[in-house]
Order: C-alpha cells, then structure tokens, then sequence
C-alpha cells in the first residue's frame, strides 16, 4: 500500500495529507487504469500525441495482440514493426500498419 501512495504522490494526485488533487488526482480517479497510464494519457494532451497513447494504451491494456510467428516469413513480417525505441513503440507499429491496410482495403472496395 505504500508503493501506491508513493506512486500517486510522485504523479501529483496526492498532497501532503494522501488527499486527491484537484484537478489531476480526481480526474485519475475517474479513469478505469492504472494511474501512470492515466497520467500518460492526460499529459499527451499538452504533447499532440493523444492519438497514438490512446492506441498504445489500448493495445497494452490486452493480451499480447502478436501472434507468435510460426514461419520464416511470418517471422520477418513480425520483425518489421519492432524499434529500439521499445515495445510500446512496436506496438504503436502493428496498429498503424493494420490501420493502413485497412484503408487501402477500404478504398479499393469503393
């Protein structure tokens, strides 16, 4: 229980008396998410990124949304969405990639 209150003081939802902060502490209260993922997605806001944590949030709000490639091709296809920049990234990677296939799906459907 500690950990957690440290955790939340560090974001700024606490104050010095463990009483929720207005507005940060009570806006992540209202969040059905673990509050550094709730705070990652307020700041995105101020960052012009809401849209990407929204996926990122998502997709690591799940299962593992990979299949475990089977094949050598299937294998290389996984690969091309990785980065050093970290599995968050990866995954932001799959989910633009699928979305993009999916509007070209669409398109050539009209």
């Amino acid at each position: 229980m500690s950990k957690a209150l440290e955790l939340l003081y560090s974001l700024g939802a606490l104050d010095d008396h463990s009483r929720l902060t207005i507005p940060l502490g009570t806006r992540l209260a209202e969040f059905p998410l673990d509050p550094l993922l709730g705070k990652i997605l307020l700041d995105s806001g101020k960052l012009g990124c809401s849209h990407e944590m929204l996926t990122i949030a998502a997709m690591v709000s799940v299962e593992n949304v990979f299949l475990n490639p089977t094949s050598a091709a299937s294998e290389q296809q996984h690969r091309k969405f990785g980065t050093f920049e970290g599995d968050h990234i990866t995954l932001l990677n799959g989910k633009l990639d699928q979305l993009q296939k999916a509007r070209v799906v669409s398109m050539t459907k009209r």
